[in-house]
């Protein structure tokens, strides 16, 4: 899911290099660079961030957790900026809730590898094994949906999709509603021979698992993996509000068409998110989910083998397995949805795990890179 906006840092530099290290002050650790970094992108998404060609509206981040844990290092740190809420000015607070978007697909593509596992289906299967109408079903592989080299169309890229959030956002749609959309548009390329990011490969895939175990997907997704790995703040919602009793952040859209922030909390019904991007978590709940998620304990090896067999992912220089990102040998995910962004990544060779989430659809995947690479650089 995409920002719609090209944003910029107004500095000389945001974080190009570690090079904040004081080597004079004996006071120094080896990991002052890291919170350096950390302190550098909080304090600038909330304070200096501008569209580009719209130069004169403040587009500020109105808040961030930003955080790193590292066991290689024996180092902790986790730090909130800005306010969560625009209106009350209530500080961000670390444990809050936040929409995870595109997160969510890790989740969903988990639960499709463990049926992998359970020899209930294959990633060698084609796509016309499920729904034999759909436009060249038959070229589809299932491995193909889950790292997004099928070629099939994203709707979140189509006309009906544009006219739907602009004329009734908050109206429901079933998912094959939503791949109707765009099932009859030509694929970006055959089947197999390139990458495009496309969401409707994930509901195909959130189709294909209710297929196979009867049950819905948030279902599947609550069973196997959050109540096993006691995800106490992590929900695959069907409505709109946020669960009752937790603190959680408001989300905001800025553009060159409102002067300020416009809150989006409650933007677009969750139908247009669903497998691909419905879910809600924490910063610490997250952190559990990607070191299982990216450390193998929820697959065979086999599986979590064939998981992290990478193409390129050139758009975000980075690389796509199934349903995880890779960055320097940390695997994760980022998720932009309406008002919020999300980033949680890790390396288990490091053992480390770093994780930013703004509340404003500002895609800011450099971030995320510049720590790792502080990071990697001591």
């Amino acid at each position: 899911m995409k920002s719609k906006f090209l944003f910029v840092l107004l500095l000389s530099a945001l974080i190009s290099s570690c090079s904040d290290k004081v080597t004079n002050n004996p006071e120094s650790t080896k990991t002052d660079p890291i919170k350096s970094v950390i302190d550098k992108i909080g304090d600038s998404l909330t304070t200096k961030l501008k569209i580009v060609g719209h130069e004169d509206i403040d587009a500020n981040v109105p808040g961030a957790v930003i955080a790193v844990w590292s066991d290689e290092l024996n180092f902790s740190y986790i730090k909130s900026f800005g306010t969560s809420d625009i209106i009350t000015k209530e500080p961000m607070k670390a444990n809050n809730l936040f929409r995870i978007g595109s997160i969510t697909k890790t989740f969903v593509i988990t639960v499709f590898l463990q049926l992998v596992d359970e020899k209930k289906v294959s990633l060698d299967d084609k796509l016309s094994k499920f729904y034999p109408d759909f436009p060249r079903a038959g070229e589809v592989t299932l491995r193909q949906l889950c790292n997004m080299t099928s070629g099939i169309f994203n709707f979140w890229e189509t006309q009906n999709f544009a006219v739907w959030i602009n004329e009734h956002p908050l109206n429901s749609v079933t998912p094959w509603e939503a791949i109707s959309w765009a099932k009859d548009v030509p694929f970006y390329f055959n089947p197999g021979t390139d990458f495009h990011y496309s969401n409707t490969n994930t509901y195909l895939l959130g189709l294909i698992i209710e297929t196979l175990t009867g049950n819905k997907i948030e279902v599947e997704v609550k069973n196997r993996l959050i109540d096993k790995l006691h995800l106490t703040s992590t929900f695959f919602p069907t409505t709109l509000s946020f669960p009752s009793g937790l603190s959680y952040t408001k989300g905001y859209e800025v553009d060159g068409n409102v002067k300020g922030p416009r809150d989006a909390t409650e933007f677009l019904d969750l139908s247009l998110a669903w497998a691909a991007g419905a879910m809600i978590s924490n910063i610490y709940d997250l952190k559990i989910w990607i070191q299982a998620c990216a450390g193998g304990t929820l697959l065979s090896s086999i599986t979590q083998t064939e998981r992290m067999k990478l193409v390129p992912f050139v758009a975000a220089n980075m690389n796509y397995g199934l349903g995880i990102m890779e960055y320097k040998g940390f695997y994760g995910h980022g998720g932009d949805v309406f008002g919020y962004h999300t980033f949680i990544i890790h390396s288990p060779e490091r053992k480390t795990t770093i994780a930013v989430m703004l509340n404003s659809t500002s895609n800011q995947i450099k971030a995320i890179q510049d720590i790792i690479d502080c990071y990697l650089s001591l």
